[in-house]
């Protein structure tokens, strides 16, 4: 637990690093953009399947369809972060560790494309897994409970293991997950109710990196 709110303390720090503002531009425009083709999409499905039937009350069938497909489009970005992280994770890790950890050598470079196969499993089976749990998210108090637990288990796992395999590769991070699995999963919560928050979300790739890379971190001195 000291080892999540020593992250998330540094990485509130880390909101004053310099050069930040451009890359935090690109995280917002990009977020808002998938923010709107997932609104687009779910309005597209709901409508061309006639979920609701607007024959009648025209005016609550759109009301309905829309409440729909904003929940669906909020409840599903989250997973949608893995996609967005490739263009950041690097950009974003290097400049943290060059202010925090400045003795650290560079880590070895990887080719851009090399875990994009992973992330793409990851994500469909993150978006497969939160559509499942759909109708759990609809019960008081359950829901809340079902969206940070899955999430925050789905998006520590994958945030941390992209900031330490940059260092030690996906295997050895994925050993070091297992090992610290409370710290990455409070971590992933933390992740996950940041993109959930409104107006906050939209920094959510720097969220998850930088809390991501500073845990790694601390968890690798306390090995």
């Amino acid at each position: 637990m000291n080892a999540v709110l020593s992250a998330i303390s540094a990485t509130l720090r880390d909101l004053r690093l310099p050069g930040l503002a451009k890359t935090f531009a690109l995280c917002i425009l990009l977020n808002l953009l998938v923010l709107a083709l997932m609104f687009a999409g779910a309005n597209y499905l709901i409508y061309t399947t006639q979920i609701f039937d607007a024959s009648r009350l025209e005016w609550l069938g759109d009301a309905a369809g829309t409440l729909v497909t904003l929940i669906l489009a909020w409840l599903l970005f989250p997973v949608v972060l893995t996609f967005l992280m490739g263009f950041f994770d690097e950009s974003l890790a290097a400049k943290v560790e060059k202010r925090g950890y400045p003795s650290l050598s560079a880590p070895p470079e990887r080719p851009f494309y090399a875990g994009l196969g992973h992330d793409m499993k990851f994500g469909l089976r993150a978006v497969l897994l939160n559509v499942l749990a759909l109708p759990l998210y609809f019960i008081p108090v359950v829901q809340l409970f079902i969206y940070l637990g899955l999430n925050g288990y789905l998006l520590g796992n994958q945030f941390f293991e992209m900031a330490a395999g940059r260092h030690i590769g996906k295997p050895a991070a994925r050993e070091l997950r297992a090992k610290h699995r409370w710290p990455v999963f409070l971590a992933g919560v933390f992740i996950t109710l940041m993109s959930a928050a409104p107006f906050l979300n939209l920094l959510s790739p720097f969220w998850g990196s930088a809390v991501m890379v500073h845990l790694y971190h601390r968890l690798r001195e306390a090995s």
